[in-house]
């Protein structure tokens, strides 16, 4: 054990001292789950009650946790681990730490333990509270800790730091371990969505052959994708310049008056020519749908683009419904790419459900959520 511990923070030290130089994040930060649905404003708040708890004794525990990993008889305890996981600091010294009480409480005798203590969230939180996705993912996909970080907070937690400072590979790497600490029986919501906003964000071949793939397992598993996952995927197919996917996709989707849906749908269209169609699609909504958010700002210059590229020649009477949508007040003030990338707010109004939200997102280990409640995720069209 000594000699793991030694040779992870001889690896490891490269990587924090690469990493220690990057700031905290702020509330100002953009996350693509909001600071209080990850559970980091909490995070802050307990770190704080903790060192204040602790006062001029903080640097004394930090100390002794560091003896501790290198002294093969002493023992790391739960309440060791959750403590130094509100009290670390940013240093490449306490990170190795850190790194070390995880690896040595896990190779302790399980018999010392009573009960299921999930101190995976609490690491994880730390970690993304200080910027640190290398640590955190290097930690992850150590097979050592993987009881350790088995749960879906943690799952999310880490994916979303991954995604936030654009290791979108990395995020890949994770979900297919994921996927194996799951055995591959579930693809959690909450993380799918991560997953594939990446592999938009990415915007490669090789991303979008992965996220074709987890969408079509997510369908055959008899789920329904939310509409995050559709608009994502839809949206990577048009990057990817596969416009007939992006249709075949929303076309599985239940509600076509989304606004991401109407928006892509109508793209689409565009790229395949199908002038028709547009036109359909434009009266409609001049006739029957309510002005304001009906578009994306950006659908109508991509639509007029693909008109020029492609020498297509819209006849005047869809130029005219394309002018009417364009200045009648039907635009959203928000591009396509804006809405995909909002931060998502995890704070349904319904009490009970929030208690149980707050519970699952405080330490949550149960595997027979399966694909999950959708009520739990705040909607914007």
């Amino acid at each position: 054990m000594s000699n793991r511990i030694k040779m992870f923070t001889r690896l490891g030290l490269s990587v924090l001292n690469n990493n220690i130089k990057k700031p905290i994040i702020s509330s100002g930060t953009k996350t693509l789950y909001t600071a209080s649905g990850l559970g980091i404003d909490e995070y802050k708040i307990t770190r704080e009650r903790v060192l204040v708890k602790y006062g001029s004794g903080a640097d004394g525990f930090r100390k002794k946790m560091s003896d501790i990993v290198n002294n093969e008889n002493s023992m790391v305890f739960s309440e060791d681990l959750k403590n130094f996981g509100y009290m670390i600091n940013n240093t490449p010294e306490e990170l190795a730490v850190l790194s070390n009480l995880i690896l040595k409480y896990n190779s302790q005798n399980s018999d010392f333990r009573f009960g299921v203590i999930r101190s995976g969230p609490i690491i994880m939180r730390a970690l993304h509270y200080l910027n640190q996705p290398d640590v955190a993912f290097e930690l992850f996909m150590n097979p050592n800790t993987d009881a350790f970080f088995n749960q879906i907070t943690t799952f999310i937690l880490l994916e979303d730091l991954l995604y936030e400072n654009k290791k979108y590979n990395q995020v890949r790497e994770v979900y297919n371990k994921i996927k194996l600490l799951l055995n591959n029986s579930v693809h959690p919501k909450l993380v799918a969505i991560i997953i594939m906003l990446s592999c938009y964000k990415e915007n490669t071949p090789e991303s979008f052959e992965y996220g074709l793939n987890i969408y079509r397992e997510i369908i055959n598993k008899g789920n329904t994708p939310l509409k995050k996952i559709v608009s994502a995927i839809g949206a990577l197919s048009l990057n990817q310049k596969a416009p007939h996917i992006t249709l075949e996709i929303l076309s599985q989707f239940s509600n076509q008056n989304y606004i991401s849906v109407k928006s892509l749908r109508l793209i689409a269209l565009a790229e395949l020519g199908r002038l028709e169609n547009i036109f359909v699609e434009f009266k409609f909504i001049l006739q029957h749908e309510a002005k304001n958010n009906q578009l994306y700002k950006d659908v109508i210059p991509k639509i007029q683009e693909t008109f020029k590229n492609g020498n297509l020649e819209p006849n005047p009477e869809l130029l005219q419904l394309l002018e009417k949508l364009q200045f009648g007040g039907y635009i959203s003030d928000l591009t396509l790419d804006e809405h995909l990338t909002m931060p998502i707010e995890l704070q349904p109004k319904d009490k009970k459900k929030s208690r149980l939200l707050k519970s699952q997102l405080a330490d949550y280990d149960d595997e027979s959520d399966n694909w999950g409640p959708k009520s739990y995720i705040k909607h914007n069209n």
